[in-house]
């Protein structure tokens, strides 16, 4: 058992765990669901986002890098589960399969029948906006925004499809109906060099017709038919609450971050699933009364950003962040591109405490990750505060003036565009501490970088990730439930 396993389970009243991300995601999630999968989860639920995400687990120098699959795969008495709220794309979970088994790991999650669909047209939809002239969202383009509108706008598709050809066929042709005005006006040559990508079939796909939208309706079902034998599906909804009933111990894994939120984070830039507590427990199958610990996950104290959007924070000097960036490894698991890169912001975690903030457990605990990575540099900064510098403002109410201090960050993207930093300084460490298990363990002035975090985030800090190892994390406090 990890300890931080060993840690909650101290708590036998606990018995059902979230992790969020309380930044733009990358905070190393994954990592911490594997620890808490060793020894403690009974079951972990994968319970929003799709293959947009990217969960990256080390095992003695191996690497393991998850999309859909839960990081609780590689423990095998552990239930994994994809759950209702997360949009499933067949091919990338076939993908995941083949690489796992290749690394040993031959057992499967179950699969909620009614995850949304991911279906070809979504994909092409996605990547033909994004080299559109309106492209500027910077999604990983893999379809999952297309996939959550169709849901919204009740045309999508779910996994139990997949088991019935017949409203297979008739779903889907509906759906590609709804897409008709807007494919037919792109270029055939652009829709047959994405659908001529592997990950779509090299091509199969294509067809010249543009009544169809150049689509192959009986290849995309031929297609999908073969993937019915690689799922397990199952009504997980059932199981989880079923389980919860039973007092099994539960761990909720979150995608992506609270400022890519749809309806908390800085909107346009954000993804189309709810990233938040109460989200993740809804795409398991229970409800946010239901989770007696959230664990929001914070990289420091750096932070990174993918995709487009304002992020106050961002390292300007290149060199910097580019020698941040190698040290921490922080290129995209799903994409490879190079993540941004900036210093730890405090009124984003003023904001994400009062998002995350419960009634119960009234303590908001937090882990950090990633501390290790600045070990040497001479000056860390925190942005304590924001000095807003565009024109008055009105936010629902209340005028943000030119000039003005804020200390909780708002998230508007014109208000977050228009923010400077009011950074603090202070000194690094050189002491390397990957072997540290407690707060003994780590350099004092990094212990004090991480008490004024705490101190001015609201968050208590639970424990550290001190190295990329499931092994490499320090306990810093006990849980106050």
């Amino acid at each position: 058992m990890s300890r931080l396993a060993d840690l909650i389970a101290q708590k036998p009243e606990i018995t059902t765990v979230a992790v969020t991300d309380g930044q733009f995601g990358d905070t190393g999630k994954g990592k911490i669901v594997d620890e808490l999968a060793s020894g403690w989860a009974q079951f972990v639920v994968r319970a929003n986002g799709g293959a947009n995400a990217g969960h990256t687990i080390w095992v003695m120098g191996r690497k393991v890098v998850l999309h859909l699959i839960p990081a609780g795969i590689l423990h095998p008495d552990v239930v994994n589960i994809i759950g209702t709220g997360v949009a499933f794309d067949p091919r990338a979970f076939s993908a995941e399969l083949k690489a796992l088994a290749e690394f040993g790991v031959p057992s499967t999650p179950l699969v909620s029948h009614c995850a949304k669909l991911v279906l070809p047209q979504h994909i092409l939809m996605d990547r033909l906006r994004e080299a559109g002239a309106d492209g500027t969202l910077g999604t990983t383009g893999r379809g999952i925004g297309p996939c959550y509108t169709d849901h919204v706008g009740r045309c999508g598709l779910t996994v139990n499809d997949l088991s019935n050809p017949d409203e297979l066929a008739r779903k889907l042709r509906a759906n590609l109906a709804e897409k008709m005005p807007f494919l037919r006006e792109q270029d055939p040559e652009k829709i047959k060099a994405i659908l001529g990508q592997e990950e779509l079939g090299s091509g199969e796909l294509f067809t010249p017709k543009p009544d169809s939208c150049f689509l192959d309706v009986d290849a995309i079902i031929a297609q999908y038919r073969q993937f019915e034998n690689q799922i397990t599906v199952a009504n997980t909804d059932e199981i989880v609450r079923t389980a919860r009933d039973e007092g099994a111990r539960i761990l909720l894994e979150g995608a992506q971050g609270l400022m890519l939120d749809l309806k908390h984070g800085r909107y346009p830039y954000v993804t189309c699933s709810d990233c938040t507590v109460d989200g993740l427990a809804r795409g398991a199958g229970l409800s946010g009364e239901d989770v007696d610990l959230p664990l929001t996950i914070f990289k420091a104290p750096y932070m990174t950003c993918v995709g487009m959007g304002s992020f106050p924070t961002e390292i300007e000097d290149e060199v910097l962040a580019e020698e941040i960036r190698k040290r921490g490894n922080e290129y995209g698991a799903t994409t490879g591109r190079p993540r941004r890169v900036g210093w730890f912001d405090l009124p984003l975690a003023r904001y994400a405490h009062h998002c995350c903030k419960r009634r119960k457990p009234v303590v908001s605990h937090a882990i950090f990750t990633k501390l290790d990575v600045l070990t040497g540099f001479e000056l860390i900064k925190i942005c304590f505060e924001y000095e807003y510098e565009g024109p008055n403002y009105n936010v629902a109410g209340r005028w943000i003036r030119t000039g003005e201090r804020l200390q909780t960050a708002i998230p508007d993207e014109f208000v977050l565009s228009q923010c400077q930093p009011i950074y603090k300084y202070f000194p690094g460490w050189k002491t390397s501490f990957s072997s540290a298990k407690t707060r003994k363990g780590l350099p004092w002035r990094l212990e004090e970088i991480i008490d004024v975090i705490a101190h001015e985030s609201g968050f208590m800090p639970l424990a550290a990730s001190v190295g990329p190892e499931r092994d490499q994390t320090a306990i810093l406090n006990e849980l106050c439930i």
